[in-house]
């Protein structure tokens, strides 16, 4: 993730979105801005794609995975441990989709 220079963190955002479509309405402008100052082409449209890729990466890095680290401290974990499944597994019969054994 390039870290921003606090000086240029915010000059091109006018407002701040309220809803997901100002959101998107937002993204979707600026990467409209950078084609138009850079040109379509391949070059254009691979910096956009990795941009975003790595983007969403980072965001999920940051915010999604404490959130809900945080979220498995307060309500429980909902997945049983990887050993607890292996070892409830083993030696089972298989199972056709119809449930009757083969």
């Amino acid at each position: 993730m390039p870290y921003v220079k606090a000086e240029r963190r915010n000059i091109w955002l006018r407002e701040k979105p309220t809803t997901p479509g100002d959101l998107n309405f937002d993204i979707t402008s600026l990467l409209l801005d950078y084609v138009a100052e850079h040109g379509l082409n391949y070059d254009t449209i691979n910096a956009i794609g990795g941009a975003l890729s790595y983007a969403d990466k980072e965001f999920y890095r940051r915010v999604v995975v404490p959130y809900e680290q945080g979220a498995i401290e307060r309500n429980g974990d909902i997945f049983p441990a990887v050993g607890e499944i292996a070892s409830e597994t083993v030696g089972r019969t298989p199972k056709t989709v119809s449930g009757k054994t083969p």
